[in-house]
């Protein structure tokens, strides 16, 4: 996965999205500002390469994984963090039942 690919603000935002982060939290976790995830994730051209490694590190290090070909593209939740969040999806499931 390349953090220069044209994707990976998509990417970026899908992976915040099934760890259930706010874009301060995953600043907080890259150790980048807020301001620059919201401008990354609407598509601003940003000439920090070293910034968006921080937050491809920080997303790898909660399990989430890149792929990017020709025909798609999207990220993984793995690990013991997707079992976590499958959990906690089903008991927001099952309160809303009630």
């Amino acid at each position: 996965m390349d953090v220069l690919d044209p994707v990976f603000p998509l990417q970026v935002r899908a992976a915040r999205a099934l760890l259930g982060w706010s874009q301060k939290e995953l600043a907080e976790r890259a150790g980048v500002s807020e301001p620059f995830i919201n401008r990354l994730e609407r598509g601003e051209r940003l000439g920090h390469a070293d910034k968006l490694f921080d937050l491809r590190s920080a997303l790898l290090q909660a399990n989430i994984s890149f792929f990017s070909t020709e025909t798609e593209f999207g990220v993984r939740l793995g690990g013991q963090a997707a079992s976590l969040a499958r959990a906690e999806w089903r008991e927001r499931r099952e309160k809303r039942g009630q």
